[in-house]
């Protein structure tokens, strides 16, 4: 009963202050607008929208944050054609569920299903899976342990788990069925997955060079990091995968988010032939909503080619 009430407590909390931080950059924003135009074009005060109309649009804003918080994630795809694989391959990226007890476990469910459907070669957790105490999560958690990917499932490590008590987390991932990378990789067949200690919580002991000196480089190399970086050893990767800054969550965090994180969100080019895509996340941190920054279950698609690599995304599907 009272984890029922918290749940409704926490969730009208976070609606309220979502709608106050959304009328507020509204109420920034006209009034920018409305400052440039009288400047320029001599606006009257009766051009800007009353305070009422902004509270009323605000108000529909954070209910669609509500439902983009709470739906299961649509698919974003990309596709990557490069001459060191000789067979198609599908990586499906889970990054930032945030399985806390608030998250609803249908919604969990809903995600498992649909990465099964896409019938996945390899599956990574992104970090951020655990953010809550273990026995509060357990039964949340067993659902991940439903997916299927035919060449191996891997997690690795991000602030969260550090902040949830490192150790456990990882131990309980490992029991799903998991295989925990840092500072390690793993050959699957001309693939070579490789993952790394989350840069904001243990960046002295991340090891890059480390984590791929098992591979070749005929190999098509994936780094998996939680946080998104510029890492010098390039040479040692050919794409890496991030996530971390939720794309924003919420706007105007966007900004905020951008300010503090070089990447954040989408494909980027590191270097002639080395790329990051930066996730915007599976699940959301905090309250249950997203707004202007839909949640994603990413999916890369490993396509050969006989000669040079190439990059793109390709457009955002819903199923």
């Amino acid at each position: 009963m009272f984890k029922k009430y918290f749940w409704i407590f926490s969730t009208v909390f976070y609606f309220a202050v979502t709608t106050l931080m959304i009328l507020l950059a509204f109420t920034l924003f006209v009034d920018i607008f409305w400052g440039i135009g009288l400047l320029i074009f001599n606006f009257k005060m009766s051009s800007l929208p009353s305070f009422d109309t902004l509270i009323i649009i605000s108000t529909i804003c954070a209910v669609w944050a509500l439902i983009e918080g709470t739906r299961i994630p649509s698919t974003k795809m990309t596709l990557i054609e490069t001459d060191k694989i000789t067979q198609p391959s599908t990586v499906v990226f889970l990054s930032d569920l945030h399985i806390d007890r608030d998250v609803d476990r249908a919604k969990i469910n809903g995600i498992v299903q649909r990465v099964n459907a896409l019938k996945p070669d390899i599956v990574i957790l992104g970090g951020d899976t655990i953010d809550d105490k273990l026995p509060l999560i357990d039964n949340t958690l067993q659902i991940l342990s439903q997916i299927n990917a035919r060449m191996g499932r891997f997690f690795v490590a991000g602030n969260h788990e550090f902040y949830r008590g490192k150790a456990q987390c990882v131990q309980q991932l490992k029991k799903l069925g998991f295989t925990f990378l840092e500072n390690n990789g793993v050959a699957l067949n001309d693939i070579f997955v490789a993952g790394i200690p989350d840069i904001t919580t243990s960046a002295g002991s991340v090891d890059v060079k480390k984590a791929f000196h098992k591979s070749q480089n005929n190999e098509f190399r994936i780094l998996v990091s939680h946080t998104p970086h510029n890492f010098k050893e390039q040479n040692c990767f050919d794409l890496e995968l991030a996530g971390h800054t939720h794309g924003g969550q919420i706007f105007p965090f966007h900004i905020l988010s951008k300010m503090y994180n070089r990447y954040l969100f989408g494909l980027y080019t590191l270097s002639e032939k080395t790329y990051l895509y930066v996730s915007r996340g599976s699940g959301q941190w905090g309250p249950q909503m997203r707004f202007l920054a839909n949640a994603e279950i990413s999916v890369i698609h490993l396509k050969p080619k006989k000669k040079q690599t190439k990059y793109f995304d390709e457009t955002q599907i819903k199923a």
